[in-house]
Formats: C-alpha cells, structure tokens, sequence
C-alpha cells in the first residue's frame, strides 16, 4: 500500500505549485507508473498488457468558468479603465462614455471532444492496473454590461440608462493522468462489463480570455496586474478520484469494443484564481488491444 501512498501524497504536497513546462508531466507520470512496475513484478506470467484509444465528450461542472468574467481582483474594470483600451471601446460606441453595469453571471464551459490514451496491466482474475491520459480543450463564455451615457433607443421616454450587452470568453486546455484498479466481468459470448476506481492528478492552462463590445475584440490580460503579465502561461495542479463503468466485446484476435463513462470528483484549478471540486462525466468509444 505504500507504493501508492507515497507517490499520491507527493502529488498533494506539489497542489497549486506553478508548472512551467510540459516535460514535468512526465516526472509525475513516471511517479504513478513506478509503483505498478513494482507490483507487475509479482504477478502470475498469465497477466497480459493492453493499450486503448479512446475518443469522448467532456461534460464539466461550470463553478471555475467564473475565472473568465474577469472579477478577479477587479481585472475586467482595470483593462477597460486603461486609457488606451477605453478610447477604443468609447469610439466603437460612438464617442458615447461608459461604465461597467455588471459582470457575467451566467460563465458555462462548452462541452468537448476529448482523447484518451490507457495502458492497462491484467493480472489474476480479470483483474488490472490502469493509467490513462485525458486531454480536453474547453471554452467559457457568458454576457456582461455596460451602462452607456445616451438614451435609452428601445424606449426614448423612458429614464432607465442604455446598457450595452458585451460577450466575454475563455479558453483553457486540461489533461488528466489516472491510476486505477478495475476489474473485467467476462462472459461466454465475448461481452463483458468493466468497472475501475482510481486516482486523479490533472493540469489545468489557460490559453486566453477574449470581450467583444460593438464587434471590436479585446484580449484580457490573464492575471491581476495588468501591466506586469508573466512571460509564459501557467499550468496549475489539482487532485480527485474518478469511477468508471462499461461495457465491451472482445474479439478472437485480442481486440476490444469498448463503450465506458468516466465520472471525476477533482479539484480544478484555474490559474491559482479559482480553486472548487468540480463534477466531470467522460462518455466515450474506443479500442483496446492485448499484447
């Protein structure tokens, strides 16, 4: 057991730490894999290795699009109170002042296409180790407003202000390394059903975060202070567990049909801004082969 606590709580002590480069995903994918190796070592010669490929759709809890509004720390009002940016915005309105009336309430991620890759060792009865890696790219988006200083054009007699719907939006890529043990219920005809628990330690980018007022579009700096951006994006860690079921068929030449869903209860985090424990289900299709 202490092969997988070990490197499980390694993993939590590094939460919220700053990635800045891709090659140290693979330090904590070599961290996860080691202690299967040590446990592969041990295992009847029987066992059998697989690898799958998977596509699905990401399906995700909405609380960290919020990130995308830009009410961090007042950063939407600070970029649309810089001189250079509030001329623009006042000329697209036609010379008119402005203000912020209020923030995006309503942020949503789309739900996307995701890929898979798993290696899974069998052992004993139908039993395996997996480690698998889950890789989406997301998009937010949601409307605020502006409170513009001319009349009101729906409604001339009427005294309540002009507000000016703007969108705002947001891109983010995250992948997913898992470890797990699951088990295989295989039956006469060549179906079978899966079901697999394991760990979850995903990597969370943001890419960018774009308003669009009167058709001009403007590109949100991504952190706090507006005049001091880092030089490369962020990558951010968090940690959950995921459930898997599924249901299969496997033909005579070790190759198998595989219909599954994923459910993830994982900590999100984006950009060190917006932290929560988010929902995820993964539907997905795919193949694995025995080797």
């Amino acid at each position: 057991m202490i092969f997988f606590t070990g490197p499980f709580l390694l993993f939590r002590s590094f939460e919220g730490f700053h990635i800045n480069h891709i090659m140290k995903q693979f330090i904590y994918l070599f961290l996860i894999f080691s202690p299967v190796l040590l446990i592969a070592q041990e295992v009847s010669d029987s066992s059998n290795f697989k690898l799958g490929i998977f596509a699905g759709y990401y399906i995700s809890g909405d609380a960290t699009a919020k990130y995308y509004n830009g009410r961090d720390n007042n950063r939407l009002l600070n970029f649309i109170n810089l001189p250079e940016v509030e001329n623009l915005i006042k000329e697209s309105l036609d010379g008119y002042n402005f203000e912020l009336a209020e923030y995006a309430q309503d942020m949503r991620y789309n739900n996307a296409v995701s890929f898979e890759l798993q290696a899974s060792y069998l052992f004993g009865n139908n039993w395996n180790i997996s480690l698998r890696f889950h890789s989406a790219n997301l998009e937010a988006a949601g409307i605020f407003t502006l409170r513009v200083d001319r009349t009101n054009q729906g409604n001339p007699n009427t005294l309540d202000p002009y507000l000016e719907e703007a969108k705002i939006s947001g891109k983010e890529s995250r992948s997913h390394i898992d470890l797990g043990l699951g088990k295989e219920f295989v039956f006469e005809n060549n179906l079978f059903i899966l079901t697999e628990a394991g760990f979850d330690l995903n990597f969370v980018k943001v890419k960018e975060n774009k308003m669009q007022i009167a058709g001009r579009t403007y590109s949100l700096p991504l952190y706090t202070n507006v005049l001091n951006q880092q030089a490369s994006p962020t990558t951010t860690i968090g940690t959950g567990v995921y459930l898997t079921a599924g249901a299969g068929f496997r033909f005579s030449n070790g190759m198998d049909f595989l219909l599954k869903t994923t459910y993830m209860n994982t900590k999100i985090n984006v950009n060190d801004v917006v932290v929560d424990r988010l929902n995820i289900f993964i539907p997905s299709v795919g193949f694995s082969k025995m080797f």
